[in-house]
């Protein structure tokens, strides 16, 4: 098991997911305006490498340019920052339209369909996204997403999910970015086609000799912040 230190830097939170139908040993998490689903071959030190450099590169994009105001920009700023860390982040860097309507997170998880992740993967980041949903407003996991992924009628955020085979890790999904009526709770919106949903999505994988050089300091900084 992991040592309590290792997630406790502000912005990630655990989600409960026994209430929801996913299979055993699928964590999920908050990280900022990120919601992440891990597979069970992930290891403990690999689920904290990725919750703390994705929470890094947020923190980081968040500084260089406007997350709301720019999206565009902030996900050049993203991307960057998570390819310094060792990830290999290029499938961010092709964003295009989003279709559908309906509620935004079956809109969300059509896409990563269409994207071609696989249903296991899927299904645990369903499981993650509707544990997330049923927060009430006051949980702490609620507070960090709602404040970090979305300011009035603008969204920008992250749904993945995250496995790992001999070593390797993988982290699937999308950055998204909305433009929408207010809308008070990101994921209890219902997509119209008055809607702006946006997306860059593709697997991103973690090279772990590159990662391993620059752990120490993201983990500090991200504590810090």
């Amino acid at each position: 098991m992991a040592s309590p230190e290792m997630y406790t830097a502000p912005g990630i939170v655990p989600l409960d997911l026994s209430a929801v139908a996913v299979g055993d040993d699928i964590a999920g998490y908050v990280d900022a305006g990120s919601i992440l689903a891990f597979l069970p071959a992930v290891t403990e030190q690999h689920r904290s490498d990725v919750l703390h450099s994705v929470l890094f590169a947020q923190r980081r994009a968040d500084r260089e340019c406007a997350r709301f105001g720019n999206p565009r920009q902030w996900l050049v700023s993203y991307r960057r920052a998570l390819d310094e860390m060792g990830w290999n982040a290029s499938p961010l860097g092709a964003p295009g339209p989003v279709s559908g309507a309906g509620p935004l997170d079956h809109v969300l998880l059509e896409a990563l369909q269409s994207a071609e992740v696989p249903d296991d993967q899927r299904a645990a980041l369903g499981g993650a996204l509707a544990a997330e949903m049923a927060l009430p407003d006051n949980a702490p996991a609620a507070e960090i997403f709602e404040g970090a992924s979305h300011k009035r009628k603008n969204a920008l955020f992250q749904v993945a999910t995250v496995t790992e085979h001999e070593g390797r890790v993988v982290m699937n999904g999308g950055v998204f970015w909305l433009t929408a009526d207010y809308f008070a709770h990101l994921l209890q919106l219902d997509v119209a086609a008055s809607h702006s949903l946006m997306a860059a999505v593709g697997p991103m994988r973690l090279n772990d000799v590159v990662y391993a050089q620059v752990r120490d300091r993201v983990m500090e900084k991200v504590a810090r912040d």
